[in-house]
């Protein structure tokens, strides 16, 4: 894969996802990309592999994962599990299958793009930086706050038993990392709109 140009508030975004196991390309400062793929292949594996071990976990375990006190709860709550392992699954299977090619075609693309663009190429400030991608900011920062606002205002407002204790610390993750799926795709149609306006 060929280098492709991306600046500090970018690269740091990337780190993010790479570390979520989302991005499973090496990036273009990276020395040994070859070695680091196959890293990030591996760690996007052992991430899904927890994620689908703490469903299994959650519905077969006789504690008070799932709500016990009537059966239409606790189908319910199983069936919140089955729904956060397909969105893994389908999550982690395009990271460590075909999002591959057609992200790495992406940056390519995106690299060709800014090339053409930056011929006369100029050192940008953080800000400068941070208000080229203020729409992805906003939206990934403003997803997590509220996220965690609206967590702490459920806390608050809900007496916590052992079920509902047990049951958000396994299954708020899942929702994290749907979230910040979600703020990836932001991220790449705001780079195709940035390069877009250019034209």
């Amino acid at each position: 894969m060929i280098g492709y140009h991306i600046d500090q508030v970018l690269r740091f975004h990337l780190r993010c996802y790479q570390l979520i196991g989302m991005h499973g390309l090496p990036l273009s400062s990276d020395v040994y990309p070859r070695q680091k793929s196959k890293l990030l292949n591996l760690w996007a594996g052992c991430l899904l592999t927890g994620f689908s071990g703490v469903v299994y976990m959650c519905l077969t375990s006789d504690d008070d994962f799932l709500y016990q006190g009537d059966n239409f709860s606790y189908f319910n709550d199983a069936m919140k599990f089955g729904f956060a392992e397909m969105a893994i699954l389908s999550i982690y299977w395009e990271t460590l299958s075909s999002q591959r090619v057609h992200l790495a075609c992406f940056w390519q693309l995106y690299e060709a793009l800014a090339a053409t663009f930056k011929a006369t190429p100029s050192v940008r400030t953080l800000r400068q930086q941070l208000l080229q991608h203020w729409r992805f900011l906003l939206i990934f920062y403003g997803t997590l706050l509220l996220e965690l606002a609206l967590l702490c205002v459920y806390v608050l407002m809900q007496e916590i038993s052992r079920h509902l204790l047990l049951f958000w610390i396994t299954f708020q993750p899942f929702v994290l990392v749907v979230h910040l799926r979600n703020t990836q795709f932001v991220l790449h149609l705001d780079l195709l709109r940035q390069e877009l306006l250019q034209l």
